[in-house]
């Protein structure tokens, strides 16, 4: 019953995605042509974020309990500062993150860009389709490498079609059966596990569990501090908005969208909990706890259900973010020419990349969550708000030396520790560093650009001091060491703006008084 469930699932979502496309042809493949309707716009959104949470917020429940529900209320945080950011990128004429940065700084920023997009991607999609190939393994007993494979396979063949208008034909069947599994997975944990009594579990463990701050304060920091910087980066959720008829109707949608979501990450927290709580301990992890559940516990007819419904997160989340991450390194990185024939292409790169993630550590989704977009916003986010603070003024070369400065930090800190996802260098999680180091190459860069050498020299020495200080000061608590290194160097970067744009000023101010000076001489 479940084969022919999602074999039909399938076909049907092709044949909705490939009619969608016929009829609004190859011009809104990208862009979906800057028309979609407040329904097609409000499904893109709150399937692509709430596919994301389910997921996320089970596995993370199981692990941390309650106070999971913090990671759901940052990306709720994050969609709604998109929606307010969404004007700036419309006016630029947006289509990517890559295609942005190449506008304002040249050809060579838009390539590094959309390779480090191109390769996060993946990292960012792989948790659904872990899910769903971890549900297969669970059925039918397949080897976990057959499961991903396969998915994967099916996951290309579906975003073959998967232009931006053919996601909002089939986004609106998946979330209607995402919330719809969801629902009966409650009830199914409720009657399962609830009702049937608690197991034996440490009292501590079970304090912890229900506690608000359970996961610890760095890690919730980490959570908003990931989302807030990715607010300049939401390449996915960017492209969806900018294909609304306006930024009004853009932002009206959003806060719909996110009360939906919040919903979800309620739910979706009680249910990971619960599966602690109850379900058998000789089965580590949430994603693999449920779907023993599903397998064990649910009636014939649920299964099914259910089974659709984790296909559907697969389809929902990584369908937007591999075709997203398949436009940056089709389109921005190796042509302009066909965008489209090479974006289907790299279609088949992404999803290698992503099986090739989910085997090498299958049981850290949340994890892999961070790594990426600590390797992502390094690359994006600082050069992104460079744009909007000094436009086309910073010269490329500045921006490059920036992108790699913040990615190599990145990979450099992780690799230090094993890639372990607890222990870090002087307890400064990657992530604030690899930010800092990339705002800080920026700020060095435009000192150096605008001269003269002895103010970037007094610059330089000045922001090294202040920023070893703000990391081994005694009375900075371990937890916050990488907040308070993040917001050194924005500090930094703001100072620079507002010094070297008065700088500039004079500049040509003077420039101006020379040139009328000349005129009347002569």
């Amino acid at each position: 019953m479940l084969a022919t469930a999602l074999i039909g699932y399938t076909v049907l979502m092709l044949g909705l995605g490939y009619a969608s496309r016929r009829r609004q042809g190859a011009a809104g493949f990208f862009n979906g042509g800057n028309r979609l309707s407040r329904w097609s716009t409000f499904v893109l959104v709150t399937a692509l974020w709430t596919s994301s949470c389910i997921v996320v917020e089970i596995d993370t429940g199981y692990e941390v309990g309650i106070s999971a529900v913090w990671f759901g209320i940052s990306v709720a945080l994050l969609s709604i500062s998109v929606a307010l950011l969404m004007p700036f990128f419309r006016k630029m004429g947006y289509t990517s993150n890559s295609d942005l940065l190449g506008k304002g700084f040249g050809k060579g920023v838009q390539r590094l860009s959309g390779v480090i997009i191109g390769v996060t991607f993946p990292i960012f999609a792989m948790s659904n389709a872990l899910f769903a190939a971890l549900f297969f393994r669970a059925l039918w007993g397949w080897p976990l490498a057959f499961s991903l494979g396969l998915t994967t396979i099916v996951l290309i063949i579906y975003i073959q079609f998967a232009g931006l208008v053919s996601l909002a034909a089939t986004q609106g069947v998946n979330l209607a059966v995402m919330l719809g599994a969801l629902g009966l997975t409650a009830a199914l944990v409720h009657t399962q596990l609830s009702s049937a009594g608690s197991r034996l579990v440490p009292a501590t463990l079970v304090a912890s569990l229900h506690s608000w701050s359970g996961v610890g304060l760095a890690t919730i920091l980490v959570w908003f501090g990931m989302n807030l910087l990715n607010v300049f980066s939401a390449q996915a959720e960017f492209q969806m908005l900018a294909a609304a008829r306006s930024p009004r109707q853009a932002r009206q949608i959003v806060w719909l969208s996110t009360g939906v979501l919040l919903a979800v990450t309620g739910v979706s927290t009680w249910i990971g909990l619960q599966m602690r709580l109850h379900a058998a301990p000789q089965i580590s992890g949430g994603l693999s706890q449920l779907a023993y559940l599903i397998v064990t516990r649910a009636h014939s007819w649920e299964i099914p259900i259910i089974g659709v419904g984790i296909w559907a997160m697969a389809l929902s989340w990584c369908g937007p973010l591999l075709f997203s991450g398949a436009m940056s390194l089709g389109k921005d990185v190796v042509s302009v020419r066909v965008p489209m024939r090479w974006t289907q292409w790299a279609l088949v790169l992404e999803g290698a990349a992503m099986m090739a993630f989910a085997l090498w550590r299958p049981g850290e989704t949340a994890w892999w969550r961070v790594f990426g977009l600590t390797l992502r916003n390094a690359g994006i986010v600082g050069p992104t708000v460079a744009l909007i603070l000094w436009g086309e003024e910073l010269s490329g070369s500045a921006v490059i030396a920036a992108m790699l400065s913040g990615v190599g930090v990145g990979l450099a800190l992780n690799a230090a520790t094993g890639f372990s996802p607890t222990h870090f260098v002087r307890d400064i999680n990657p992530m604030w560093a690899a930010q800092a180091a990339t705002f800080l190459v920026l700020a060095l860069g435009r000192w150096l650009q605008t001269k003269p050498w002895t103010h970037a020299t007094a610059w330089l020495l000045a922001t090294v001091t202040v920023t070893g200080y703000s990391v081994s000061a005694p009375w900075v608590p371990p937890a916050f060491r990488g907040i308070a290194l993040l917001l050194t160097s924005c500090l930094a970067f703001g100072l620079t703006w507002f010094l070297t744009r008065q700088l500039a000023a004079g500049q040509e101010g003077a420039a101006c008084l020379a040139q009328g000076t000349q005129e009347s001489s002569k």
